[in-house]
Parts: C-alpha cells; structure tokens; sequence
C-alpha cells in the first residue's frame, strides 16, 4: 500500500476531551473517526488492525475446536419468551406487517439455543462448540474511552454444549485456555477473576480482567492467596458485629443530619454503628436495602439477591412512595405499596444501630436488627472495600481498576430447559444439554493493545496486529532511492506500508513512529552509502543498516513472523 493513496489522515494536536491514551492516539493516527457519542468509523487502517485481532481469536478459538455460524440480530420475540427474558433492556421491539413480533437483540442466547434445537444434535458431536463473530449493538447511557464502551462494536461470542456438568467443566476449561492463549498473543497481561452471573443466569462465572487505570471495573485480589474478584461479585471475611447493645431503641434529635458522616459526627459514633438504607425500585415494588454506614450496596449483588434487574430510586419518587429521605429506616417503615426489605449479612448480625426514624430530622438509636425490624431477604449486598479481609484466607484485600476483555459463564441447564433442548443418550433417554456461553470483545481488544502497547510518540504495535508489518520509508527523489524502495515493496503490498510522498524526512518519521508498525525500513542516499537500507524496531529503537543483497530475506522473516502470530 503507498501511503500517498492511502484513505488516511493525521491529527497534529491532541483531540479535545479525549481521556484515554488509546482513544487519543487511535484519532491521532487516523485509525477511527468519531461520529456520535460510542459510535465510530474504522479507516482502512484501523479495519486492518481490527481484522487482525480477529484473525487472531478466530485462529486460537478455530484450534480449540469451534465451529462458526452467524446468527440473526433480528429475532421472534417468542424466542425470548419461553426463555423468561422477554423484559431485558437489551431488546428494541420491531413488528414486521403480518404483525409478528420480533426484536433486535444485543445477546444470543436464545438464538443459539434455538439454531441447535431446530438443527439437531446427537451424541457424537458432543462436546460443541459454536462462536459467531460481528458487530453488536447496545443502548449504551455511558459511552466513553473510545472503543473501549461503544454503543456499536466487534464481538465474538461461543457456546459449548455437553451432555453433562463434567462436560460442562471440560469445556469451561478448554474455552478458558483459548482466551489464555489470545491475551498472551496480544501481549496482553490479562488476570481471571471471579465475577457475577447477572443476567445469563447460571452457577459460577469467570472475566478476564485487565489491570489498568482507566478501566471500568474495580477488582478486589489478595496478595496472600490469590484470590480475585470483580466487586460485583467479590466476598469478605467476617468482622466484629456492628453497634452497640442497649435496652431499646430510643428517639434522637438528629436535625440536618442527613448524611452517614453528619451523623456520626454529631452523635459522636462510628459510621459502621449506623445504618443506611438504600431505595431502589423493582417492576413497582419498594426495594429497602439496608447496609452498614460504612459500607456501600453492591447493584449487582442486590440484583444476585433478588433475581432481578432494579433500578435506582430518586428522593422525589421514594417521597412519593411514603418514604423520608435521610431519615428512612426500617423500623416503622410505612412505604406505600409493596416493599420488599433485603437486609446485607453484617446488618442481620450487628448488635444495636442507629437508623433512620421515618420522620424528619429524627433517627432511633440502639436499633437491634431481628428484634425492632424484620427483613424478607438477607444476602451479601454490600462493596468490598480496601483493606477488608479475604474471604479466603482472611488476609487484607486491595482494590484497583481493571478492564474486562472477556467473560465466560457456566450456564447450565436454564435455557435448555426453557427452551425444548435436549439429546438422547446411549440409554435412548432425552436430557437437556448443559451449555456454557463465552464472550471476548474485538473492538475492545484492539483498544486494550493500544492502551498498553504506546509510547510518547504513538503506537507501539505488536507483531500479531499491526496493520503492516513494516513501514518502508523512502527520502529524497533521487532514482537508485526510489529504484531500491520500489523493489522492496514489489510483491509485499498487502504488509509493506510505503511512505512514498513528497514530505521532509521529519514528517515521515513523525507520521511513522505515531502509527507504530513494528519495523521501519528507510531508503535514502545515506543508507545507500552504508550499502543498503536502515533497519529501525519500533519497540526499542534498535537500528542496523542491513546489506542489500539480504533486505530480501529480512523482510521474508519479518512478515513470517508477524503472520506466524495469527
């Protein structure tokens, strides 16, 4: 490809309100153009490196013995139906003119399970694995960091199917050792952590988490055993039961504080003494959830808790519903319509609090959680934080930011069940199939690379992706210059990018370390003069003139290698 066709352009200066290294540099460089809010066109350039991590996780998933199809994005609402999850927000409602309802959907589950059911499966396919690979769409409120949260992206998905939970755990495993194998052949320093199921359902889910600090997940890992978690789904160790004991509970002026930290310094306390409640809503139903004062509610959690997405309650609506914000609790709660109270493990436990009175400007101190209110559900619901104890080994747990670039799920037997998909063993008796569900984002991936592998110069690109695999540079227009550089390019146009416009040498090599290929070939009357061109490695800097009568081999090897990554 010469650079002086290439659909391509530079920025010189920064992009304005750009936050990530990655986002920055992938404007910079010309790889994507913004044009909404998480919404992005891929230049030549930028599809180029795409498809090459695509190729990537095609090629690993490929030799773990998956098998590709492509589903539709458009689906019979019926489908989702007899799944259960006809709700999700992840569906946007169509009708076609015969009236049949269908919709557009983000997740395939019920796709993929249907495809199989209609096909057919027999025991000797056993285990299966299916993956799809495409652009997904998602009403997403927060888009942000370029591709790294977009409301349009890559992705592939996969499926296994056994006939067993041993076979589940087989291929659990093989899936999860792919994944292993695509980070490491992006260079990618990627750690497993244990994470919630959500909305997929299932027993036990893992992602594969990025330790960076522009992510958007926290994880909590301890130094002594290894334990990892996404907050989401992370445990901890007991500690002292909160409160203090007393006779009963008794009412306190409290005016103005309606803040756990004004609380607590006015009543002279330790926040962990006090209670918050937390108002969410649920299909119409009040949700009180009830946490320590120094804790935080974990939206996941509570959702784990109840089986059920819920939605933040603002101080106007829960006014609404019969509710005092700041001053709520749950002794006495007298909300208006069904309200469910879901009380975190370390209330249920504590000794004597001080909570909310339900009336302005009052709480009630010495609160015994069991005998002055009651709860319908218990579960942990409350945010890991710095320093609490493993729940492993007891040792103390750190929390850093991370990105997470895939997910698996053991999904069990839910949506066979649900959904009429089953097959006939050698006893001719029919069992619905265990399935797994796995998800590895490609846009996302190819963020995650830049985000790491960059420079104060630009991308720094890894063999396995890079666009090209080298950068052949031609200065000045004399003709044994433009002779050599037109035979090393000759017969390697589809992984040698050459600068052949009519620029200075400085802006070639500024345009040149900004796009990061791995290696930089220059032409030029000096190099001609050492005997041939000048070799130079991107990551590194390494430079060495290489012999004209061997530029041929180098460059065979240097394609070799970047294409024996994929």
């Amino acid at each position: 490809m010469r650079q002086s066709v290439l659909f391509w352009r530079t920025m010189r200066t920064d992009p304005a309100d750009v936050e990530l290294a990655s986002h920055r540099l992938m404007l910079r460089a010309g790889l994507v153009q913004r044009f909404a809010s998480g919404v992005y066109a891929l230049t030549p350039l930028g599809l180029m490196a795409e498809r090459r991590v695509e190729a990537v996780v095609r090629d690993v998933m490929r030799s773990a013995g998956a098998q590709e199809v492509r589903l539709p994005f458009v689906q019979p609402l019926e489908l989702w139906q007899r799944s259960g999850r006809e709700d999700l927000p992840e569906l946007v409602r169509l009708r076609d003119r015969r009236g049949e309802e269908l919709v557009l959907a983000l997740a395939a589950e019920e796709a993929m399970t249907e495809l199989v059911r209609r096909q057919g499966v027999v025991s000797s396919q056993l285990p299966l694995l299916l993956t799809q690979t495409g652009l997904k769409f998602r009403d997403e409120l927060r888009p942000r960091g370029g591709l790294l949260r977009l409301r349009e992206f890559s992705l592939q998905d996969a499926y296994s199917f056994d006939a067993d939970e041993e076979g589940l755990e087989r291929s659990f495993e093989r899936v999860g050792a792919a994944y292993r194998r695509i980070f490491r052949r992006l260079h990618l320093d990627v750690r497993e952590a244990v994470a919630a199921s959500g909305m997929m359902g299932g027993a036990g889910a893992v992602e594969f988490q990025l330790p960076l600090a522009a992510g958007e997940d926290g994880i909590a890992s301890c130094a002594r055993c290894g334990y990892l978690a996404n907050l989401e789904a992370a445990g901890r160790g007991p500690r002292a039961a909160a409160g203090r004991a007393e006779d009963g509970p008794r009412l306190v002026e409290t005016p103005g504080a309606t803040t756990i930290a004004a609380l607590a310094k006015m009543l002279g306390c330790r926040a962990s003494d006090t209670l918050k409640a937390v108002f969410y809503d649920r299909a119409g139903t009040t949700v009180m959830a009830l946490v320590l004062g120094d804790r935080q509610v974990e939206g996941a959690k509570l959702e784990a808790a109840l089986g059920g997405h819920v939605q933040d309650l603002g101080a106007a609506e829960a006014a609404a519903r019969g509710l005092v914000p700041g001053y709520a609790g749950p002794a006495g709660v007298a909300a208006k319509g069904p309200c469910i109270v879901v009380a975190d493990l370390e209330v249920t436990q504590a000794k004597g609090l001080v909570c909310g009175a339900n009336r302005s400007d009052c709480h009630l101190a010495g609160v015994v959680p069991g005998r002055d209110f009651t709860w319908q559900v218990a579960a942990d619901i409350a945010r890991v934080e710095h320093g609490d104890d493993c729940p492993r080994c007891g040792g103390p747990l750190a929390i850093e930011q991370a990105l997470e670039l895939g997910h698996m799920f053991r999904l069990g037997t839910r949506y066979a069940e649900r959904m009429g998909l089953a097959s006939q063993g050698a006893d001719n008796v029919l069992r619905p199939l265990w399935m797994g569900s796995y998800g590895i984002g490609i846009s996302r991936l190819l963020a995650a690379v830049v985000e790491v592998h960059h420079d104060d110069q630009g991308i720094v690109w890894p063999d396995a992706v890079a666009p090209f695999a080298a950068h052949l540079v031609a200065l000045g227009e004399e003709p044994e210059v433009l002779e050599l550089a037109q035979e090393i390019e000759r017969g390697r146009e589809d992984r040698i990018l050459y600068d052949d416009r009519r620029q200075t040498a400085g802006v070639k090599f500024q345009d040149a370390d900004l796009l990061g290929l791995p290696w930089r070939l220059t032409a030029s009357r000096r190099s001609l003069a050492q005997g041939g061109v000048e070799l130079r490695r991107r990551a590194g800097g390494e430079t060495r003139i290489v012999p004209r009568a061997e530029i041929a081999a180098v460059l065979d090897e240097i394609i070799a290698s970047g294409a024996g990554d994929n």
